[in-house]
């Protein structure tokens, strides 16, 4: 069952070059037999249908003309005297990188990343097919203007029928198409692009789980900016609950390095909070993406919407919650995440409970504070197969004890997904887990180059009541009228966004046994 994912905007495609070079760095190979793989990479990689064995996001990547020229494809640059590497096999990418460099293209000068990097582009490794690159003129007149929601509704209207041609052919090439990622810059002109994008997909592909993720920037230089980027959130918001199943906001704020002692990293710097919560999307992601795990997209919604509530969230052990209710046609959901897990190498399992799941996890959802609660999805991954489960019981398995542990808690519906294979940290991804080193942590080591190579990680995805503080900030700036009105919203449109905002917030005000009742 495979997905086809869009991102749209500079920090979206951000996060989606740590996220695609992760899971490029993570194929693995068997060259003298088969090597079973937990994760199917084929749910978002595509495999070249001739000639050398190549493999590519299955994704449309939306942004300007500049940020997209750096970029390589397949088509250009595809060397044909690799030799094929089996699916579940890594890609020999040193000697894949050779050819690129000796092409003409200072592919060598891109991979030295550092605090210094303006454009994602300069730590993409990974290739993508031509049909996934879709750039914005750069004669486009964004003027003075690019933070505002219009322009973002102009490009889509430009871009439109290249973008239907190209979803087209990434669909029509699927057996099963199990639903769209939809990735997206959520506080500026292009958060206006997105949404436009997000009804077409609705309306043409309305039948498949449409999943979006909404990209914060940490920061905000002054306070115009911000109330403008927040009356965009809002709008983006209205927009993603009305046109997708799930609804994700991501966000690292400049006060979470206090929450991540673990981590060495910079809350100003997009190279650092973007890598941090690309590994939460891919662990998060992962129910759908494991063999043996829920089969589908869609199931994987389906599992955290039964007596559920309309907005989801993410937080970080790496705890992502998510969770989805369909109130009307308003789908809202979060995430969140905490890296790595509180493990040390010389323990075991069990250590993990000793302190309660839900003080060990640190919401990714602005305005978020306990993450736990309502139907949920738990992600573990990165304890190896070897390692001491509980000294107690000597034959249970990792599943068996969370199992355990989650029968204790009443609060909702619970699925779990464990997983051995830790999140891939290779370069370009930033030496961040310092900490988690000193402190003997599961953070695997390049001993010789003193990087960080892999580290575990547990998500949880879930409602929960803390959600409504989210929808009631979204609509905060909405009540004082000049404000609205100074960023486009007319009288009617805004009493009923007001009011769709409203309901949702409630929605996280029952209990479910509420919810049940009323339904």
């Amino acid at each position: 069952m495979a997905v086809v994912s869009l991102q749209i905007g500079s920090y979206a495609n951000h996060v989606c070059s740590h996220w695609w070079n992760a899971q490029s760095n993570s194929f693995q190979r068997d060259l003298s037999g088969h090597v079973p793989s937990e994760i199917k990479h084929e749910v978002l990689f595509r495999e070249a249908p001739s000639g050398p064995q190549t493999f590519a996001p299955r994704a449309i990547v939306i942004d300007t003309a500049q940020h997209l020229g750096a970029l390589k494809t397949l088509e250009k640059n595809s060397p044909p005297e690799l030799p094929a590497p089996h699916w579940e096999g890594e890609i020999d990418r040193a000697q894949y990188e050779s050819h690129l460099s000796h092409s003409g293209d200072a592919v060598e000068t891109k991979r030295k990343v550092g605090d210094q990097v303006v454009q994602w582009a300069d730590y993409t490794k990974c290739c993508y097919h031509d049909n996934s690159l879709l750039p914005i003129p750069a004669g486009f007149a964004w003027g003075s203007s690019f933070g505002w929601w219009s322009p973002g509704e102009d490009a889509h209207k430009l871009l439109q029928p290249e973008l239907e041609d190209k979803l087209h052919f990434f669909t029509e090439e699927i057996d099963q198409l199990s639903g769209m990622h939809l990735l997206a810059d959520s506080c500026d002109s292009l958060a206006g692009l997105a949404a436009g994008i997000a009804q077409d997909l609705a309306e043409e592909y309305g039948a498949k789980q449409i999943v979006s993720f909404g990209m914060h920037p940490s920061s905000f230089p002054n306070k115009v900016n911000q109330q403008l980027s927040t009356v965009n959130a809002v709008k983006f918001a209205l927009a993603m609950t009305s046109h997708s199943g799930l609804y994700l906001p991501l966000c690292l704020s400049d006060k979470f390095p206090n929450q991540f002692p673990m981590l060495n990293f910079k809350s100003d710097l997009t190279l650092h909070t973007s890598a941090i919560l690309a590994s939460v999307l891919d662990s998060a992601t992962l129910p759908y993406r494991t063999k043996g795990s829920l089969s589908s997209l869609t199931e994987f919604a389906a599992a955290l919407t039964q007596n559920g509530r309309p907005v989801s969230r993410d937080f970080v052990c790496c705890h992502l919650p998510e969770y989805l209710y369909i109130f009307g046609h308003s789908e809202i959901t979060a995430i969140g995440c905490s890296i790595p897990l509180n493990l040390a190498k010389n323990g075991c399992v069990s250590d993990l409970l000793t302190r309660p799941l839900p003080q060990q996890l640190t919401s990714l959802t602005p305005f978020v504070g306990n993450a736990w609660g309502g139907n949920q999805s738990l992600v573990v991954r990165g304890i190896p197969e070897t390692f001491p489960v509980n000294p107690d019981a000597p034959s249970q398995s990792v599943d068996e004890l969370l199992w355990s542990h989650l029968a204790t808690d009443q609060s909702g519906r619970h699925h779990l997904t464990s997983v051995s294979q830790p999140f891939n940290t290779e370069e370009p991804f930033p030496n961040i887990f310092g900490p988690a080193q000193q402190k003997g942590l599961l953070v695997e080591w390049n001993t010789q180059s003193g990087m960080n190579t892999s580290v575990s990680i547990a998500t949880c995805q879930s409602s929960c009541d803390d959600v409504h503080n989210f929808i009631d900030e979204l609509a905060t700036p909405l009540m004082d009228d000049r404000v609205a009105k100074r960023y486009g919203f007319h009288r009617d449109d805004l009493q009923e966004s007001i009011q769709t905002l409203l309901s949702l917030s409630h929605a996280y005000h029952i209990k479910p046994s509420q919810e049940i009742d009323e339904m």
